[in-house]
């Protein structure tokens, strides 16, 4: 099963990440910021947040399983272009960028454009094996 995998992935690097997450609040003494007045708006959030990626992951491994032998080569690399151009869309939409330097938009929306072009290559070139 592809999605297997991702268990052992997860953890192997969950389990560091938490570690030194624990270690940074409590040296800096953070950890009270997480229970203040106000953050159960941002829970909710983060919580939906990791239920998209998890079923996003999820349908990731079905597809790449029926794109054949060369689904991996093809899926993964249109799974993260998706993931930075729909977080983009998003961001700009939500006004993130909207206190940003003109050069750095111009940058992100280049990075966007050379994404885009990318799919649409491999694409093709999917097309034509």
């Amino acid at each position: 099963m592809v999605n297997a995998v991702w268990l052992p992935l997860m953890t192997a690097g969950a389990v560091p990440n938490l570690v030194y997450c624990a270690y940074l609040m409590r040296s800096k003494r953070t950890s009270a910021n997480f229970r203040a007045n106000g953050t159960v708006h941002y829970w909710f959030l983060a919580t939906v947040m990791a239920i998209f990626w998890f079923v996003s992951t999820l349908m990731y491994g079905i597809a790449s399983l029926k794109l054949g032998a060369l689904g991996p080569v093809y899926g993964w690399p249109f799974f993260m272009s998706l993931i930075v151009i729909v977080s983009s869309v998003i961001g700009i939409l939500a006004g993130e960028w909207k206190d940003a330097m003109k050069a750095a938009v111009r940058l992100q929306l280049a990075g966007v454009a050379v994404l885009i072009a990318a799919v649409i290559l491999l694409s093709y070139t999917g097309r034509h094996l």
